[in-house]
């Protein structure tokens, strides 16, 4: 199912009980953190390489409402979408940030409507108002005691999958962009002085889940590969 699932939180309830009720299991399809640099990115921090995490900034920013030329749409509409960047798009980084650093306790938000009308489809000159958020951004405190930040924007130009994130430890940091996939940055603060910097870790059929992703697995060295290679 795609998140959200529903326009508001008695909605939501109800799908919950009717869920219990019939004894079923459901499911929201939050892709983002399967990618396998953010399975490493888990890695590296339950395994302690970067000490406690103290801090988290996430974002999620794309640009296809950015032209306030694009008429009116059921993105726009609570009626029909409820919340609009906030539920569109922040909550996979709000995901993402769950998944790496754990439950968030406390929220202070704001959201705004950049673009507070828009054309309708048949008409240019007639318009209807938006009617909920272009963006949206929030300083967080997460339960293991992180603090962090987390903004989500439609309206951001040049972003077309702006969903980013560093998390910083007592040990070291990592930086991911989703728009270079395959790529994780890790700093490790045992490094040498002179040769301190960031590391960019392709990913590769070593790291987690990516092997599904070929076909023939890399061949160990010493061994041959097979005729069809």
């Amino acid at each position: 199912m795609r998140k959200t699932l529903a326009l508001n939180a008695l909605d939501s309830l109800q799908m919950v009980q009717s869920a219990e009720q019939a004894g079923v299991k459901t499911m929201v399809g939050f892709n983002y953190i399967k990618n396998p640099a953010t399975q490493l990115a888990k890695q590296i921090i339950d395994s302690g390489e970067i000490g406690d995490i103290v801090h988290f900034r996430g974002t999620h920013n794309e640009d296809y409402l950015a032209d306030t030329g694009v008429p009116i749409n059921w993105r726009l509409k609570r009626a029909t979408a409820g919340a609009g960047a906030l539920a569109d798009l922040g909550a996979h980084i709000i995901n993402i940030s769950q998944f790496l650093v754990g439950p968030i306790l406390a929220v202070n938000g704001d959201l705004s409507t950049v673009t507070k009308e828009r054309s309708t489809a048949a008409s240019v000159t007639d318009k209807e108002p938006v009617e909920n958020d272009d963006q949206a951004h929030s300083m967080l405190r997460f339960d293991s005691g992180a603090i962090g930040t987390i903004e989500a924007s439609r309206v951001a130009w040049g972003r077309k999958m702006g969903l980013t994130y560093e998390v910083t430890g007592t040990k070291g940091s990592i930086v991911f962009d989703q728009e270079r996939l395959a790529e994780l940055q890790l700093y490790t603060s045992d490094q040498q002085t002179s040769r301190q910097g960031f590391k960019r870790i392709l990913i590769g059929p070593e790291h987690p889940d990516y092997q599904h992703f070929l076909r023939i697995r890399r061949p160990r060295r010493g061994l041959q590969r097979p005729k069809n290679y």
